[in-house]
Parts: structure tokens; sequence; C-alpha cells
């Protein structure tokens, strides 16, 4: 009948009869602005606050899943925690942003706070590739037990997870790595180091490690640790056994080689591995 004003005023009044009345505010907003109330149709009290909430979440959300992808991970941690500042009471969108927390802070090597943030979401559900996540910070830290026992509760919750299988897998072979030699550590320098800085820290330590600045005893333990350097440096130079020894095997070690195929003498060093049968001297430049 094109009586607006009274529309206007009957839906006013079953918005009010209704628990949710989305599309009633809606409908609402529309004769409003055909009405030429302009500002009433856009800042409805209860509609436009939710829309532009909404529409900034949704944003933000899709800006956590751009960076990450992008290799953004600190813009990623930035657009999640602004999540969280807008929306703390919906339990899913909540969710959602602790879960970009968890995977952006793990892949920034943040594994601290990564694990806090991976904790803070597990809380809020249970799933298997925030498990892997809490995996990944954990290895981060060199938590190898508690890091395959998060990589096995994701394989509970969703077995097949090719992810947990290989996680689980890597976990497990740095374990047994760390107890023997690790390269990172001999050289104190992160996993994620460039090679520049490992040449910056092979160079130091070769300095400090050097036998002809010791005598007696002290000697021999120089020798062995100048050995130590040289292949930590070997390995950590070469991208193809970086990435074996990322993966769980050392390069150097006469076992895995034979394991894998290969023997002794694919390392440089064997013959100084269970001392020397003759006199030598280091000359480092």
């Amino acid at each position: 009948m094109n009586d607006l004003f009274s529309a206007v005023s009957d839906i006013r009044s079953v918005n009010r009869l209704q628990q949710d009345s989305t599309d009633g505010y809606y409908r609402l907003a529309t004769l409003l602005y055909r009405l030429g109330h302009v500002s009433d149709a856009l800042k409805h009290k209860k509609c436009f606050p939710f829309y532009k909430k909404v529409k900034k979440v949704d944003k933000l959300l899709l800006e956590c899943e751009e960076l990450s992808e992008a290799r953004d991970f600190p813009g990623c941690v930035a657009a999640a925690n602004k999540v969280l500042r807008v929306e703390d009471e919906v339990t899913l969108v909540v969710f959602e942003a602790r879960k970009w927390l968890c995977t952006c802070l793990t892949k920034d090597a943040q594994h601290s706070e990564a694990l806090t943030a991976c904790g803070a979401a597990l809380e809020l559900r249970r799933d298997a590739r925030l498990l892997c996540e809490r995996g990944d910070a954990l290895l981060g830290l060199d938590m190898y037990d508690d890091a395959i026992q998060s990589f096995k509760e994701a394989l509970e919750l969703e077995e097949g997870l090719q992810r947990a299988k290989d996680g689980l897998s890597r976990a497990q072979k740095l374990q047994k790595q760390s107890e023997q030699r690790d390269y990172y550590k001999i050289l104190n320098v992160k996993r994620s180091a460039s090679k520049q800085e490992i040449i910056k820290a092979y160079r130091k330590a070769a300095q400090k490690w050097h036998p002809d600045n010791f005598q007696g005893d002290e000697k021999k333990l120089a020798e062995k640790k100048f050995i130590d350097v040289a292949a930590a440096k070997e390995v950590l130079t070469d991208p193809e056994k970086r990435a074996q020894f990322d993966a769980g095997v050392d390069p150097l070690d006469p076992e895995a080689g034979r394991q894998q195929g290969g023997g002794p003498f694919h390392n440089p060093f064997h013959h100084f591995q269970h001392g020397s049968p003759f006199q030598f001297k280091f000359h480092f430049n």
C-alpha cells in the first residue's frame, strides 16, 4: 500500500517479538532508506555496529591467511592479535585468531610465544593440525619428548594425517640425533642461521679451538673440538648435507652412510675420529 511509515512502525514491533530479528532489522533499514532517513538506515543501533565488527574481523582473518602465504609471519601475528582485540567472546572466532597466532609464531621461529599461543588455541578446540604446529614449536625448543607426544596426539585425532606422520618421524630422528653430535650447538648458531652466519661462527670457533693454541692434554681436547667445528662447517654450509642433518640424519656418520648405501670414506675427517696414527699440524687462515 506504500504506507512506509506504518510499515516501519509494524516492523519495529515485530522485531521486539523475535529472538533473531536480523532479517527484520535489515528490512527496517531498507524502509528507512526509502523514506530518505539515510543516517537512521546506516546507523541502526543493532545492525550497523555488528556489521562493522563482522566486516573488520573477516578482513583481518583474510589478512592472516594472505600474509601467511606470503611468508610475512610478523604481519600475520599482528593481524591475529588485532582480531583478538576486536573479538574476545565468540569462541570459534577467538579460536581462528589463536590458530593463526600459533601457526605464524611457529613459522617465524618465535617458539616460546608459539607454544603459549598453540596451548591457548588447543584449550578451545583439539585440532590435529594445531597439534602438529605445537609439535614444531616444541622441536624448535629442543623438547623432543613433548614434540613426539604432540604428533602422536594428532594421529590419534586424525589417523593417517601425513603431516603428523612426517613430524613424528622427524621428532624421533632429532631426539636420537640430540644424543649424538649437534652441529648447530657446536657452532652455537640457530637452526635458522644463514650460510653467512654459519661461516662467521665457524671462524670464531676455529680460532678458539685451534690446536696450536694448546699444550698437553688440553691440546688433545682442542683437536677433537677443532675437528667437530670443521665437520659442523662442512655439513651446515652444504645445502644437501644440511638438509640431511635437519631431517635427523648425520651425513658424516659412518653408520648412517652405510645405511644409505655409502661408506665411511665420504667423511673427510674419518681418519681422525678414533685417534690419528700420525702427527699433524693445523693451519687456519
